[in-house]
């Protein structure tokens, strides 16, 4: 086991964390959350939270750890995971790294070089309205294709005029993983579980969640948190805002339209990965003994 790790990615509603959990308490293994909003501990019903109280005695982290006015990046993410990486190795415990977050979970097991997040700092105290002006002199073809309210957009167009700070890996990693991309046999199979996720998350009460939220911090405040983009925070918190019923087909429709997305990263980004199909599960626990016991 010594080097090795597990991971598991897949569209939102394939059941990452259940399949993490059996090969967990079956290998002695330990969950490393990779998804970028499930950390914020006032968010949980959305982001359809694992509750750990669930999962003992399987250790869980980056979980319902920090607030949502905390600064966490997929920066914060890599330093401190590869940390914990190590430190669970240590103790022979099995790391089991569970994201729908592609993009972190690349930036661990490819070593991307993330450096360059630090010249973000250049455009925080800049509005959007400048930021679009700023690009509009650099690229104004480029602008006139991003709406002047996108700043992650606006700023991630001005990184790369401005330097072409690309993602590169910076070396090869240390470690062995197994990948096991999560999915369903028909797409047809994933938005059906998709449209009664979210139906059960309202049912569960997403919206008094965030009308917690509102009662205590002004609106505008809410709307500009990182924690905000996850699908359908900023939607109930509009509607909220406004006095109207949110609009549940329609976040639902954006959670299917990232999970098409997920579908398509997990093809281009992991060839030799291995597939749960939601009916293979003892296929793959015995790759996984394999991929563990093997040289």
């Amino acid at each position: 086991m010594q080097n090795k790790a597990i991971v598991l990615v897949g569209p939102t509603g394939s059941h990452k964390t259940q399949l993490a959990t059996v090969i967990a308490r079956k290998f002695n293994g330990a969950i490393i959350n990779a998804d970028a909003f499930q950390v914020y501990q006032e968010i949980k019903i959305g982001t359809n939270k694992t509750d750990a109280n669930q999962l003992k005695p399987v250790p869980i982290y980056n979980n319902d750890c920090i607030s949502i006015f905390a600064e966490w990046s997929i920066k914060h993410f890599q330093t401190y995971t590869q940390q914990l990486l190590l430190d669970l190795l240590n103790k022979k415990q099995l790391p089991i790294i569970v994201g729908g977050s592609n993009l972190y979970v690349d930036a661990l097991i490819y070593q991307y070089d993330l450096n360059f997040a630090k010249r973000n700092e250049q455009f925080t105290e800049l509005s959007n309205e400048e930021l679009f002006a700023k690009l509009s002199v650099l690229d104004p073809l480029r602008a006139q294709k991003i709406t002047s309210n996108n700043r992650s957009r606006l700023i991630r167009a001005l990184q790369l005029l401005m330097g072409g700070h690309q993602l590169t890996k910076r070396s090869q990693s240390s470690l062995q993983y197994l990948v096991i991309v999560c999915d369903y046999h028909s797409r047809s199979e994933l938005y059906e579980q998709i449209n009664h996720n979210v139906e059960k998350m309202f049912k569960q009460g997403w919206v008094d969640e965030i009308k917690h939220l509102l009662e205590q911090y002004p609106y505008e405040q809410l709307c500009n948190l990182n924690a905000f983009k996850a699908i359908g925070y900023r939607e109930i918190l509009q509607a909220l805002h406004e006095g109207i019923e949110p609009d549940v087909a329609k976040i639902a429709q954006k959670t299917r339209n990232y999970a098409k997305r997920q579908q398509t990263w997990n093809k281009h980004h992991y060839p030799d990965a291995i597939y749960f199909w939601q009916d293979n599960r003892d296929d793959i626990l015995e790759q996984v003994k394999q991929f563990l016991h093997g040289n």
